[in-house]
């Protein structure tokens, strides 16, 4: 809520334009909480790999990084032009 009230502040929006941003960022919001808490899985596997990593499991851990990257830049990139 704190992060909100701060988003709420710095954006300054009329009323017409609050009625159309904040939709948008409460789905936002949703998806890019989803792509958190798949961040933190592959940190706990990696975490939970750590002392005995092979060069496969290395590999397997940097492509999901790299997926869950791209789908936040696609994730970003689609709200932006929904803005």
């Amino acid at each position: 809520m704190e992060k909100q009230k701060a988003v709420e502040e710095a954006m300054n929006l009329s009323a017409s334009e609050a009625s159309v941003f904040w939709p948008l960022y409460e789905k936002y919001e949703t998806e890019r909480k989803k792509l958190g808490a798949e961040r933190l899985t592959i940190i706990a596997d990696y975490a939970a790999s750590n002392v005995g990593l092979t060069g496969q499991k290395a590999d397997d851990l940097a492509q999901s990084g790299f997926k869950d990257d791209l789908a936040l830049y696609k994730l970003n990139r689609k709200f932006i032009n929904d803005i």
